[in-house]
């Protein structure tokens, strides 16, 4: 993966596509797998708002086209880690799946992951709001596009925590 201006992303591609070895007690490894994923949704969720934010900022200081060029450069970023498929390309997220008591939560974090690194549809694309109405940055501008797609990641993600909480819960058959 090409070095990327943004923090972390490394890391993130390292966590969501690195080879999983199976150990002995597959539940206390899956247990631990999930919780990093967790770990890695939240950080992200942060560091993502954070940087829509900046991008905000931009466009209200009039700077609209350089607000969409840094939303394609991250979107350009993005695109190595395969976000729209990491259902099916991530070896962390697959292995976890195996396990059905698993599934729910890595359906979740790829869910959360496909919505919170499609940055694209901030300035081209559509967001549903969560009263299912479509916007695009045309009508509504990107401000609104960029709360609309928070109140979408914080639901994403409160999904994942809600998943999660199921997963620590789990005991062995």
């Amino acid at each position: 993966m090409a070095e990327s201006l943004i923090p972390g992303l490394n890391a993130l591609y390292g966590i969501l596509k690195r080879h999983i070895e199976r150990g002995n007690d597959e539940l206390k490894q899956r247990k631990e797998l999930a919780q990093e994923v967790r770990d890695s949704c939240h950080h992200w969720s942060k560091l993502l708002v954070k940087m829509i934010d900046d991008v905000v900022e931009q466009w209200e200081r009039n700077n609209r086209s350089g607000a969409i060029d840094s939303i394609m450069r991250l979107t350009n970023d993005f695109h190595e880690i395969d976000y729209w498929s990491l259902d099916e390309s991530s070896p962390i997220l697959k292995f976890l799946k195996k396990d059905p008591r698993f599934r729910d939560f890595a359906i979740k974090c790829a869910g959360f992951y496909k919505s919170a690194l499609d940055l694209k549809r901030l300035a081209y694309g559509e967001i549903k709001d969560r009263h299912g109405m479509l916007h695009n940055a045309a009508t509504v501008g990107l401000p609104t596009m960029a709360h609309i797609w928070r109140e979408e990641v914080r639901e994403r993600l409160r999904c994942v925590t809600t998943a999660h909480n199921y997963v620590k819960t789990i005991v062995p058959a």
